[in-house]
């Protein structure tokens, strides 16, 4: 029941920013990182022009946003805030974000948090059960999955405002015909990743990559 179906990772990002901020009218400002992917950063500038501050918080060289620059602005601002976004892993370098801190830190003073999961999931273990994510996006072609279909997860008792209306698909949530084949490809995909993960897959990857770095550094030594 915490789960909605989506056309995709940005439909499922977009549907979280434009939920929170609906829900939430009276805060205008959204707290986000300077390396998120298109899918956030380019609808935030969207809505700039509609009132919507957006703070980007600064990160040392490796990409990693600084904690206690959010953390200082939730203490002065949090009453502002109609959400947090910052992603899981990045798309482009593989750094992963201290999202446990993150959503911590957003749980202690009232602020809706989502995460962009879609390089982490599926790839790594993801237990909503364990981080406190309000809102949580995917998309299964990430792990092998079909192109076409996505997912949001929104715990329970969050605030939440559907993006695509017209129709009770998804518990009213999500308007529109389910694509009933990728869904249950998704289905597939996420139970193989989870017996890839049961079965040293992540230790293998790292394994691989690592074997991959030295060999391409011995190769091109300039490339380090």
């Amino acid at each position: 029941e915490e789960i909605i179906f989506t056309g995709g990772g940005t439909e499922s990002v977009n549907t979280a920013i434009r939920s929170c901020i609906r829900e939430r009218p009276n805060r205008r400002l959204v707290i986000t990182s300077q390396v998120e992917h298109s899918a956030v950063r380019e609808l935030l500038e969207d809505f700039e022009p509609h009132g919507i501050e957006t703070i980007k918080l600064p990160n040392d060289s490796n990409g990693v946003v600084d904690i206690d620059v959010l953390s200082g602005l939730l203490d002065e601002r949090a009453a502002d805030v109609a959400m947090v976004s910052v992603m899981w892993a990045n798309n482009e370098t593989g750094v992963i974000e201290p999202i446990e801190a993150v959503a911590d830190l957003c749980q202690t003073h009232g602020v809706l948090f989502h995460s962009d999961g879609t390089q982490w999931v599926g790839k790594m273990p993801a237990d909503v059960s364990t981080i406190p994510f309000d809102m949580l996006s995917f998309a299964p072609h990430k792990f092998h999955g079909p192109k076409g279909v996505g997912v949001l997860y929104v715990r329970a008792g969050t605030p939440y405002h559907p993006q695509v209306i017209g129709g009770g698909q998804e518990r009213g949530r999500r308007g529109g015909t389910e694509n009933v084949p990728s869904i249950v490809g998704l289905g597939t995909a996420c139970a193989l990743a989870d017996q890839w993960m049961k079965h040293s897959g992540p230790e293998s990857m790292d394994a691989l990559r690592n074997e991959f770095d030295q060999l391409l550094v011995k190769a091109l030594p300039t490339a380090c």
